[in-house]
């Protein structure tokens, strides 16, 4: 402590200007680390609210079924919500049924979604069709296989895909499914 006094009393007028500039860019440093956190955090926020803006779909799958239909084949049947939670409109282009199954080898097939027929269970989606910002549409979606093409194949599993209008694939499992009569 005797030091510091000494010190303190040990410098001279024009040691203040010394002490004055030290002291000042202290603040300065303090001011610019404050700014730095600042600009930091903007830029965090800046980043959030570009992810929102980002396109983007959520598949959700709400019932399914399959029936056969005879001579027209096998229709598979979904009903699904499509959410879109980002801050700016989407379109879904094109629905798509993946279905893996094997005969001698595994094998993979995409089915369109059918316009949309009354089979009885409700509104029906048609592609293409708009989802703005922080909505949800739901409705079923269709796809219908000719008669022998899954003939005697086991089926591994299936998906449903939903593309945007920026070539964006989302799908969902399909677990389980039951079978109903026509």
């Amino acid at each position: 402590m005797r030091n510091l006094d000494a010190a303190i009393r040990a410098v001279q007028p024009g040691d203040w200007a010394t002490w004055l500039t030290f002291f000042v860019a202290v603040v300065a440093l303090v001011f610019s680390v404050l700014a730095w956190r600042t600009s930091a955090k903007a830029q965090r926020l800046a980043e959030r609210q570009e992810a929102r803006r980002t396109p983007k779909l959520e598949v959700r799958l709400l019932e399914s079924f399959h029936r056969d239909l005879g001579e027209e084949g096998k229709l598979f049947a979904f009903k699904v919500q499509i959410a879109n939670p980002t801050d700016t409109g989407n379109s879904v282009s094109l629905l798509e049924l993946a279905i893996r199954y094997r005969r001698d080898l595994p094998m993979s097939l995409r089915l369109p979604a059918i316009a949309y027929r009354d089979f009885g269970e409700g509104h029906g989606l048609s592609t293409p069709f708009r989802i703005d910002a922080h909505q949800v549409e739901s409705g079923w979606c269709y796809f219908l296989a000719a008669p022998k093409l899954l003939a005697g194949s086991v089926t591994d599993g299936y998906e449903v895909i939903a593309s945007d209008t920026h070539q964006q694939a989302t799908g969902v499992e399909v677990l389980v499914m039951s079978e109903r009569r026509a």
